[in-house]
């Protein structure tokens, strides 16, 4: 039971954030920030495909000991600029950690629901398992949630269901029993009319329904999403979901509209200039075709992402693989 005295303050939350490389103990360099609730901190991280308890050279993992009171609510969000992170939150002790990946990649925000039972300091870690070229940027935040009004708990269940999901998703558990989640998720933030925790959602939803090879579900939810992401002014995530929703399309036999979004993105693009976007949305025109029967136009697509300016990306051995079994 949550207690009369949980409600927004201006607690000072200090946050230590600590840089672990691969060095020795002797010579790895450590960072160390502070962090009140609501302020917001910047890093910048580098892919491995190594685990990070290994300690291996060139894997990093960025710590953060965050000392917390009992019997509160709080958000952990960390926003992903180019690079998809693990957000792992643990409690003081022996408790289980809370690790969350939503199927978003380098881009939107990992986010965990965190009820501190107990006070003290809780560890925060961002790492990423990607490719061990990749390089990026991230911010996290801390922010006390209320619990009292029936917003504030309506706010509470739309997390609770985000980070449940994106705690499935991390697991590589069925999607199935992430899909409800991120449906209720969708559901709630539009009844708090929070745009971006809607769009957010909807665009896990579509990405699960279309792993499940429910092409006709992903779309409603690719559409959704992107109308919601350019509201939200987030050109660079709508790029994202035009990639995904033009090859959902073509799954569908549409070539057409399909060749309508992989334009858009295109045009997105042009502005972002992002070349790991001109790749993938070049990898997803050599699967149109591919899907369309005409392999040899796919090929060429194929080639020519090869030689675009993107090294590291999982599109190649996606692509290698559908051309493969073409």
């Amino acid at each position: 039971m949550i207690s009369e005295h949980m409600r927004p303050s201006i607690y000072a939350v200090v946050i230590c954030m600590v840089v672990l490389s691969s060095a020795s103990s002797a010579t790895q360099p450590v960072d160390v920030n502070s962090l009140s609730a609501g302020e917001t901190r910047e890093g910048q991280i580098s892919g491995c495909q190594l685990k990070v308890e290994t300690q291996e050279k060139g894997c990093a993992q960025h710590i953060s000991q965050i000392k917390l009171p009992v019997d509160r609510y709080w958000r952990v969000e960390v926003e992903q600029q180019g690079i998809d992170l693990v957000l792992s939150v643990a409690p003081p002790g022996d408790g289980d950690a809370i690790t969350v990946n939503t199927p978003i990649e380098r881009s939107g925000v990992e986010t965990a629901l965190l009820y501190s039972d107990v006070e003290g300091n809780y560890k925060v870690q961002v790492s990423s398992d990607v490719h061990p070229k990749a390089k990026g940027r991230y911010t996290i935040r801390v922010t006390e949630l209320g619990n009292r009004t029936p917003e504030e708990q309506r706010r509470i269940r739309a997390e609770k269901a985000m980070t449940e999901a994106a705690q499935l998703f991390f697991k590589q558990a069925d999607a199935v029993a992430a899909i409800p989640l991120y449906e209720k998720a969708v559901m709630s933030w539009r009844e708090l009319d929070n745009t971006g925790g809607e769009a957010q959602a909807a665009y896990c939803a579509g990405i699960l329904y279309r792993d499940l090879d429910d092409a006709e579900k992903a779309r409603r939810f690719f559409v959704h999403a992107a109308r919601l992401f350019e509201q939200l002014n987030d050109r660079k995530t709508q790029t994202y979901v035009f990639n995904d929703l033009g090859l959902t399309l073509a799954q569908l036999g549409d070539s057409k509209r399909a060749r309508h979004y992989l334009q858009q993105a295109r045009e997105l693009n042009r502005k972002l200039d992002d070349p790991y976007l001109e790749a993938i949305t070049l990898n997803n025109y050599g699967l149109m075709f591919h899907y369309g029967g005409d392999l040899a136009t796919a090929k060429q697509y194929y080639e020519i992402k090869r030689s675009s300016r993107w090294c590291c990306g999982r599109a190649d051995d996606d692509w290698q693989s559908a051309y493969r079994t073409g």
